[in-house]
């Protein structure tokens, strides 16, 4: 979707905004930098080989990273997470020495799209997008929307956008994406305890065999599991008992290389706290536990997400047949959550931070 935009759109200059460094990158592997293979256009059939045609739909000019700004004129794609244009950062738009500068480089392009757009109408988003009046604006969504009827932000933006295109999700399971399940297990014991993780080790072998088992044409890449707690120290102690086969994500110097063991499938589960909650697409991924009392309709809606790509590059014609699980035992009161799960949230008071 995000990668046709700028084409459907007859775009000359977009700026894509984003909530993380990992969605940015993912978005432009898609767009196919920094190499062709990983374009949308090459995984979707629109090219099935490397020509100069493909190189030159993808050979657009990409900004990722601040230290690139300075050579912003001369680019006509850029990909930005929004927490650049935040706090004392050299492109902060709340600095009064650097936002004059910053909201005159926006104004050069003739399109925002806005991923993620849940995180609207947040105070670093919203200053963002107010420097695109009367461009092209376009939010991208799979999330309800966090905003509120009392929120005066959120009543301008409305007013001022129409709904191009909204889709139940029932429509796209079993075509686009996977069908879902919710488990809610019992267990006596307590959470993160010894007893509670032998517990949990034996439930995602248990589900992970039985994705297997759902479709064998997968068998070069097994499915994978994510789990989700709360804090950093959970999230090291849980990998380190699930063994060899498991890893964590946070953000620390560990997670980058972790990432990257279980995006390549050297790693078979991945628990994580404050990151890869939302926009990490890894189609192995069938399995998500969320090991935390989650209040947050948009945290529990983008982690039960994380289990629900179809892959693409399976033999045959027969679309991905694996059920993605969500998973989660009935000390945590995540079934609520599930039945709430299709319900449009009118607001998410629980934006909750990680810690130690």
């Amino acid at each position: 979707m995000v990668v046709l935009l700028p084409f459907v759109l007859a775009s000359e200059k977009v700026f894509i905004l984003t909530p993380s460094c990992i969605i940015s990158k993912q978005l432009a592997a898609d767009f196919g930098s920094p190499t062709a293979k990983t374009s949308f256009f090459l995984k979707c059939g629109f090219f099935n080989v490397i020509n100069k045609k493909l190189k030159n739909l993808v050979d657009q000019p990409l900004v990722t990273s601040p230290d690139e700004i300075d050579d912003l004129e001369e680019n006509e794609l850029v990909i930005f997470n929004a927490q650049k244009f935040s706090g004392k950062s050299r492109l902060s738009l709340s600095n009064q020495d650097s936002k004059d500068g910053v909201a005159r480089m926006l104004r050069q392009f003739d399109t925002i799209i806005v991923d993620e757009a849940h995180h609207y109408p947040a105070a670093t988003w919203n200053n963002i997008i107010n420097e695109f009046e009367g461009k092209k604006v376009v939010f991208l969504t799979a999330t309800p929307f966090r905003g509120s009827e009392d929120n005066d932000e959120w009543k301008k933006l409305i007013v001022k956008m129409e709904t191009v295109f909204e889709i139940d999700l029932c429509k796209l399971e079993g075509v686009t994406i996977r069908r879902s399940e919710f488990v809610s297990r019992s267990c006596a014991y307590a959470p993160f305890g010894p007893n509670f993780l032998s517990k949990l080790k034996i439930d995602i072998e248990e589900y992970l065999n039985q994705h297997y088992a759902q479709d064998t044409r997968a068998s070069q890449r097994k499915p994978q599991a994510m789990l989700l707690v709360r804090r950093r120290t959970e999230a090291i102690a849980v990998a380190q008992f699930l063994g060899d086969e498991a890893t964590y994500v946070t953000s620390d110097r560990h997670g980058t290389r972790n990432l990257d063991d279980f995006t390549k499938g050297i790693k078979r589960i991945v628990v994580v706290c404050e990151i890869l909650r939302e926009g990490y697409d890894n189609p192995n991924v069938t399995l998500v536990l969320i090991l935390r009392n989650c209040q947050s309709r948009v945290l529990f809606d983008q982690f039960c997400g994380r289990c629900i790509r179809i892959r693409r590059d399976l033999t045959g014609q027969k679309v991905d047949s694996t059920r993605g699980t969500v998973m989660s035992y009935d000390c945590f009161g995540q079934a609520k959550m599930w039945d709430a799960r299709m319900k449009k949230s009118d607001s998410d008071p629980c934006e909750e931070s990680e810690s130690d």
